[in-house]
């Protein structure tokens, strides 16, 4: 088990501490907004094609409102002996003037159509959206805990130093501007440690320099290493 710390001056840790928190609740809360969204789209979607009439309607033109950005789609179809014509809740870059396609109309009310399965995009984007902002939560959450967990051993632990070995980074993916990195070291003993953090662009460990490592008194596997001491006596140096 692994445990990481940020030491920050008090002023500096206080404005850090609700920076996050402030980005943590937006992030939840948009998240939140996102997966609701998804969810009614779907039940929408749902419900024409569960209580609707599938048949097949004509592609009659398509228009570009510039206002809205909006690419608007109109179809014409016929239910009940009648023809009907409207604008379609979806929009597709194969769709062509002339062009037929499924839709789903109310059996009460022809003029109340929809794609049905075929507008599974938006939903499926409001899913999406609200995953990635519930794991970027999920990593400031994370992060938060690792530092509670880093006080009390730095507060109650044995304190070591340590030789970075080296950093692996993996500079192709990046969570919240931040590259994703292993940090390797290894005391007097040969005993190893490592720690997985997200990286930021001004950070720099170099192979060779001692690092400090606090160790639990009882479980020698429960441990942090001091990144952010290590980065801070770096730059004042």
């Amino acid at each position: 088990m692994f445990y990481i710390i940020i030491i920050k001056n008090g002023n500096e840790t206080m404005k850090k501490t609700k920076n996050d928190l402030n980005l943590l609740i937006i992030f939840m809360l948009i998240a939140i907004i996102f997966m609701v969204c998804g969810i009614f789209l779907s039940a929408k979607n749902k419900k024409y094609v569960s209580n609707g009439i599938k048949t097949e309607a004509t592609i009659t033109r398509l228009e570009y409102d510039g206002e809205s950005d909006e690419q608007k789609v109109y179809v014409k179809f016929h239910a009940d002996g009648a023809t009907y014509e409207g604008k379609l809740d979806a929009y597709s870059s194969f769709m062509h003037e002339g062009d037929t396609i499924a839709i789903y109309y109310m059996p009460d009310n022809p003029n109340d159509f929809s794609c049905g399965k075929m507008n599974f995009l938006p939903p499926l984007l409001c899913f999406s959206a609200a995953i990635i902002l519930f794991a970027a939560s999920a990593v400031i959450m994370y992060g938060k805990l690792r530092k509670l967990s880093g006080k009390t051993l730095i507060k109650n632990g044995n304190k070591i130093t340590a030789t970075i070995n080296y950093v692996e980074v993996n500079d192709k993916t990046k969570v919240l501007e931040k590259m994703p990195a292993t940090l390797y070291c290894i005391d007097d003993n040969h005993n190893v440690y490592s720690v997985k953090f997200l990286m930021a662009n001004d950070e720099d460990y170099k192979n060779g320099d001692k690092i400090d490592v606090y160790t639990d008194k009882n479980n020698s596997k429960k441990y942090f290493i001091d990144r952010e001491k290590y980065l801070s006596d770096n730059r004042n140096n």
